[in-house]
């Protein structure tokens, strides 16, 4: 099976690297409105990302979490790209001070 590396830049200064096999999956985000690619915790966890700190993200609101049921659970990229652009916004904002 191939393994697909979806990689996401921002601003040349930082990297997310997800590996995935197969298709990115595409789910409804009920928060987003549309249909979006999704990531599962499994591949999620293999970026560095502990359930933990998703779920903590997830009831901040700072990221979607789509449980479609079956015990499967599924984050909006939608969402984290959203994110990791807030925080670097922020990080140039004090850097400029």
């Amino acid at each position: 099976m191939k393994t697909r590396t979806i990689e996401i830049t921002f601003e040349s200064s930082e990297v997310l690297v997800i590996k995935h096999r197969g298709k990115l999956a595409k789910a409804w985000c009920p928060r987003c409105g549309k249909r979006v690619g999704m990531i599962s915790m499994e591949d999620a966890g293999e970026a560095g990302l502990t359930p933990e700190a998703i779920c903590e993200r997830a009831i901040d609101g700072q990221i979607h979490l789509v449980e479609p049921g079956g015990g499967l659970s599924f984050i909006c990229l939608n969402s984290v790209v959203e994110r990791l652009w807030q925080t670097a916004s922020i990080r140039n904002e004090m850097n400029r001070e």
